[in-house]
């Protein structure tokens, strides 16, 4: 449904403190940068004098509107336990998953249980090279690669699901494919990249992180040897332009394809002050969910849903309305303004034909609900799907009710009659693409 305004957000991002106790150099948090006299530097940040009654006051709000999944990040969220866990709590016990982001160093093992018994989805953390003196020099702390390691040894013992996630930068390009095979050999679920993204106070020393478009494109391949290499499930974290890939490497779409841009459409960000932003990366506030609540900043956001900072160089390509033109903060930062054409992006692309995909069905085929189902009504016969794992699809009534007799009768066998039906090969189709539904093993 193109443009369809959801009522609320079905995933946010809580940040409980800026306090970090490392000093990433590609770090977007823009807390974390002093300028003096035109020389850009990293400052610590110490941890704001706020109660954690405040955060569980925004996860409730979040509660209340119905948000399915909220990611606890920072700085580094175990620098704030008594925060961390009590808007666990908070969020856990009304069915909402729970995510943590984390650099790892602070996780000793009675974290680990705690989040366990918690029933946290799993933790993202950050592996920024398989090399300790590369890792150790962008965090600028020593022995920092060391203490993540055992940080993700403590999680998986506990049984927690770990993703690790790379920043890509020009101190790291050379590394992804090592990196990803170190990953899967620690025993981590996923592996992921993003490319490092000047902040607003960064300066040029974040300019000169900024990879090239053939330098993104080296990542991307590396990144898709990782996968063929280790057979480990692995994405970006960060959108990029289609159409960079689409045609002169067919091979690397399902790469961009595992990361559009969602900021204010889908998603919101909200600080330790309660500003709700479209995502991490812009700087700007739509409002304050402790002042006012959820509604108002998720009214006023509604112009990144009508794609009012898509540039018109874009709006020519058909694959604009899963692409959005990329990541709008990063164009932002390297080219003007949030309407700017992506540095990365090459052309318009223009199909051939619409393809009907019918994702392989065949009789005798058992197709499942993914983990973790749920719907919430949206507008008259208009519903949204969502399953553990951020997947999400739009149905109506009576699709709500085929998914939802799927679910009660723990699956479905794909027979001769449902291969007959357009309208079934059509919704059971569109549920495999989303993750809604999955192929049995």
């Amino acid at each position: 449904m193109k443009n369809f305004r959801l009522k609320a957000p079905l995933y946010a991002q809580m940040e409980l403190t800026y306090a970090c106790n490392l000093a990433c150099s590609h770090c977007y948090n823009e807390e974390r940068f002093s300028n003096d006299n035109g020389l850009v530097q990293l400052k610590l940040v110490k941890r704001e004098r706020t109660q954690a009654d405040r955060f569980v006051e925004i996860a409730e709000e979040l509660v209340r509107n119905e948000v399915f999944s909220v990611s606890l990040t920072g700085g580094e969220v175990f620098s704030v336990r008594d925060r961390l866990f009590s808007s666990i709590e908070a969020l856990a016990r009304n069915r909402v998953d729970v995510t943590i982001n984390s650099n790892a160093t602070l996780i000793t093992e009675d974290d680990a249980r705690r989040l366990k018994d918690s029933g946290v989805i799993g933790v993202m953390t950050s592996l920024i090279s398989y090399d300790s003196k590369i890792h150790d020099k962008v965090t600028n702390q020593e022995g920092s690669h060391e203490k993540t390691l055992r940080g993700i040894e403590r999680l998986l013992n506990a049984g927690i699901y770990v993703a690790a996630n790379m920043v890509v930068s020009k101190h790291n390009l050379d590394q992804v494919l090592e990196t990803g095979k170190f990953a899967h050999s620690l025993g981590v679920g996923s592996f992921s990249t993003a490319q490092a993204v000047p902040s607003n106070n960064g300066g040029q020393m974040h300019l000169d992180h900024a990879l090239s478009s053939e330098e993104v494109l080296q990542y991307l391949e590396d990144l898709n040897h990782v996968r063929n290499q280790t057979g480990m499930h692995v994405k970006l974290t960060n959108p990029l332009p289609y159409c960079r890939v689409w045609e002169s490497h067919p091979h690397l779409r399902y790469l961009v394809e595992s990361a559009s841009c969602t900021a204010g459409r889908s998603i919101i960000q909200i600080d330790p002050q309660g500003n709700v932003k479209p995502c991490p990366m812009v700087s700007t506030g739509y409002g304050n969910i402790l002042a006012e609540g959820l509604k108002p900043a998720w009214d006023k956001l509604s112009e990144w849903n009508e794609d009012s900072y898509v540039p018109e160089t874009c709006q020519p390509c058909d694959l604009v309305n899963l692409c959005k033109g990329a990541c709008r903060a990063e164009a932002q930062r390297m080219a003007g303004d949030l309407n700017s054409k992506h540095p990365y992006s090459v052309k318009p692309i223009k199909l051939e034909r619409k393809e009907v995909h019918n994702e392989n069905l065949y009789s005798g085929q058992k197709i499942n609900t993914a983990r973790g189902l749920r719907f919430r009504e949206e507008a008259d016969n208009i519903y949204v799907l969502y399953a553990t794992g951020d997947r999400y699809l739009f149905a109506r009534e009576s699709d709500l009710k085929i998914i939802s007799a799927i679910n009660q009768n723990n699956g479905i066998i794909v027979n001769d009659a449902i291969l007959a039906n357009n309208q079934m090969i059509e919704l059971l189709s569109d549920g495999l693409k989303s993750g809604i539904l999955m192929k049995a093993a």
